[in-house]
């Protein structure tokens, strides 16, 4: 089974996405965590309900830091800033430069949830052909 993780700085928004779509596209072959270089308390409110939207609830998702994620993956996600990316080993990195729509209206999380999406589904489609 392949490991992604997807960091950001608070993993309140954009990395909680991007977790919860690895999930449902994995079926199982893939196993995807978030984490963030300073966590927040809670998953920002307009990202569970734009994510709610598509039917994908995150009730078993919380903002993690660094440590409480494995420190080796087969592929490393940065979203929005790859300054930090060298807490975790990867065999491959990526950075997807995507604005965080934190404080923005609804329409910038849809946006951004629907980039996400797209994004998430091509590294899941490559990672099962590859298996």
């Amino acid at each position: 089974m392949k490991k992604i993780a997807f960091v950001c700085i608070t993993n309140s928004c954009r990395s909680q996405m991007a977790e919860a779509f690895c999930l449902q596209l994995g079926k199982g072959q893939v196993k995807s965590y978030s984490a963030g270089l300073n966590p927040v308390f809670s998953i920002d409110e307009n990202a569970i309900m734009v994510m709610a939207e598509k039917g994908i609830k995150m009730d078993n998702q919380y903002p993690k830091k660094m440590g409480d994620i494995p420190d080796c993956f087969d592929v490393l996600i940065t979203l929005g800033d790859d300054s930090f990316d060298h807490y975790i080993k990867a065999d491959k990195r990526e950075v997807w430069h995507l604005d965080d729509p934190k404080g923005k209206d609804i329409n910038a999380y849809r946006r951004t949830r629907d980039l996400i999406y797209d994004k998430v589904e091509k590294l899941v489609n490559e990672i099962q052909v590859s298996v």
